[in-house]
């Protein structure tokens, strides 16, 4: 068993557990959190460099210069109609992020993200997983297989787990019975080992937003435009002592 399933005192399976109601969902869900787990990259301006790379090729090699348009957008640095800007929004939340445990945040980003590969249908979206050998390809002239080696198999995780499928299989005792259960929950004694791992991830999820709001009250709110920025004196040249 992970050492994470008892982090938050939750033992998956304890017969001796106080049985408590199922938290709800609003409980083990904010939208602040799923935004910078997910696009809070994207709010500081990090992107991809292959659309840079094509745009020197298009203009036939590195050129120099510098560019006359601002390099952040209105809606990063919070002007005209945006009223709190994605880097200050990162910001706030940056400092409520950093005050939780490594073990919370943890369990945080498995809550917000998909399984690993290897447990999902789409078994890492297709990708070609074998090229044919070189003698096959000189002798008979075979392609490169357009499809993975692998069938598409169904593995349960997303219909059994939903949200929690990720967290699940991560504090649960065995992973690799949990996904044979989720494959044929109607067999044996799948069902309660379905519902124990899921209940243990909802309540860890639980328990884990509630430290994650109380990190956001503590780190404040995001600031006014009037505390972020200075206002400079005004310039006049004959009054200047340089």
């Amino acid at each position: 068993m992970n050492d994470s399933s008892t982090a938050t005192g939750l033992v998956s399976g304890d017969p001796t557990a106080e049985k408590t109601k199922r938290p709800r969902l609003e409980e083990r869900f904010d939208a602040d959190l799923e935004a910078f787990l997910l696009m809070g990259d994207s709010w500081m301006g990090e992107r991809g460099t292959l659309a840079g790379t094509i745009a020197q090729l298009e203009h036939g090699g590195p050129f120099t210069g510098v560019p006359n348009t601002d390099l952040y957008s209105d809606q990063q640095i919070g002007w005209h109609k945006t009223v709190v800007g994605l880097v200050e929004r990162h910001r706030w939340l940056s400092a409520a992020w950093a005050m939780l445990t490594r073990e919370e945040r943890h369990r945080l980003t498995l809550w917000y993200h998909a399984p690993p590969a290897a447990f999902r249908s789409d078994e890492g979206f297709g990708a070609r997983d074998k090229c044919p050998a070189v003698e096959e390809i000189t002798k008979y002239g075979a392609a490169e297989p357009s499809k993975p080696n692998g069938l598409h198999n169904r593995k349960g995780t997303e219909a059994r787990l939903g949200r929690a499928a990720a967290l699940a299989l991560w504090i649960c005792e065995s992973p690799n019975a949990l996904l044979n259960a989720c494959q044929d929950p109607n067999k044996g004694k799948h069902s309660r080992v379905i519902s124990r791992a899921l209940r243990a991830a909802e309540e860890a999820a639980t328990v884990d937003h509630r430290a994650w709001r109380a990190a956001k009250d503590e780190a404040s709110k995001p600031r006014k435009p009037s505390e972020r920025r200075a206002l400079l004196p005004e310039f006049r040249p004959g009054e200047s002592e340089q």
